[in-house]
């Protein structure tokens, strides 16, 4: 229950660390998060920061019986999709579904149904984060280990709890949508998003130093050394939506063009040489904490495992058998559709 609601509650600060898609049909569209922005457009029955799970007595129960309530897309009868769209679970269970009269659901339509819910943290076997979007290879190690930081070691996990327990439904709405317009400039009443960014991104290290995963083979004491580009972000003030706007109105002279073919080098990466092709990101990345003790975070919502999150050299480079070169090559093959 602690993980989840610090999930939720802290997604805004990985939205604003993490902002990269501050263009739209080639221009800026005056958001850091233009993905976060539309986000905040899309089935309010299905999406968002979820305020019952902050109501005391919340559970896996009040879980279900929340994506109860989510209205329905479809169901998956011999190899096609069936229109359900609107229609209630819940009549599904009764064997009343209009768009299949007298059936009743199996476990697989019923896990069909989890996947058409969105909010920005998601309850599945592990806890998907969806605040962030996707990045460069740095940062996309960055996001699994910050979130493993604040998630994996109980003082962290505490500490980031005490930071956003007082928080009112209004106030996380409103970090959400300020969020997403100006990152880490954002500002709330007299909070400043960049001072509490800095905050979780010192707990997430304290937690990761705490956890103390070696790595063997390099000599790397823990996985801290990850959070490194979020620290250059803060002591700079500037996420990578930042960064890509200084050289749109600059270098570029408001040419989008040279974004493609520059890819790896816009923010050149100790990690670079995962993979020669280093995403600038145009999609939406996500990492996932286990809802229960001991398991991992993986991140870009490919099933990697939080355990893995470190087996990098000192240096910088990855072991070309680490977990986190395996998933960044995984990452990266996915995302470019290519071989690595």
């Amino acid at each position: 229950v602690q993980k989840m609601r610090v999930a939720v509650a802290l997604q805004p600060i990985a939205t604003a660390l993490f902002g990269n898609s501050p263009f739209f049909d080639g221009l800026p569209n005056g958001h850091k998060s233009w993905r976060s922005r539309v986000w905040q457009d899309l089935d309010a029955d299905r999406t968002g920061m979820l305020p019952f799970i902050f109501e005391p007595g919340f559970g896996f129960e009040a879980w279900v019986e929340y994506a109860l309530d989510v209205p329905m897309y479809f169901v998956y009868r011999d190899g096609r999709y069936i229109d359900a769209l609107g229609q209630s679970f819940r009549d599904f269970l009764q064997g009343k579904l209009p768009a299949l009269p007298a059936e009743r659901p199996s476990l697989s339509d019923w896990a069909d149904h989890l996947t058409t819910i969105f909010p920005e943290a998601r309850l599945k076997t592990f806890i998907e984060m969806r605040g962030a979007d996707a990045g460069q290879t740095d940062h996309l190690c960055a996001l699994s280990a910050f979130w493993v930081g604040l998630c994996y070691d109980k003082t962290a996990l505490d500490a980031a709890w005490d930071l956003a327990k007082n928080w009112t439904a209004e106030f996380r709405e409103t970090l959400r949508i300020n969020s997403a317009r100006s990152g880490l400039a954002a500002q709330i009443g007299g909070v400043k998003l960049i001072d509490l960014a800095k905050e979780l991104v010192d707990i997430s290290r304290k937690g990761l130093i705490a956890r103390g995963r070696a790595n063997v083979e390099t000599g790397a004491v823990d996985e801290s050394r990850f959070l490194d580009p979020l620290f250059e972000n803060l002591a700079t003030q500037k996420a990578p939506a930042d960064r890509l706007l200084g050289l749109y109105s600059k270098e570029w002279n408001t040419d989008l063009q040279p974004i493609l073919p520059i890819g790896h080098d816009l923010m050149p990466s100790p990690l670079a040489s995962v993979s020669p092709f280093s995403d600038s990101g145009t999609t939406a990345g996500t990492s996932s904490a286990s809802a229960g003790s001991g398991a991992g975070v993986g991140a870009g919502g490919i099933g990697a495992r939080a355990s893995d999150a470190d087996r990098g050299s000192p240096g910088g480079s990855l072991a070309p058998s680490s977990p986190v070169s395996r998933l960044c090559r995984t990452f990266c093959a996915f995302t470019c559709k290519r071989d690595i």
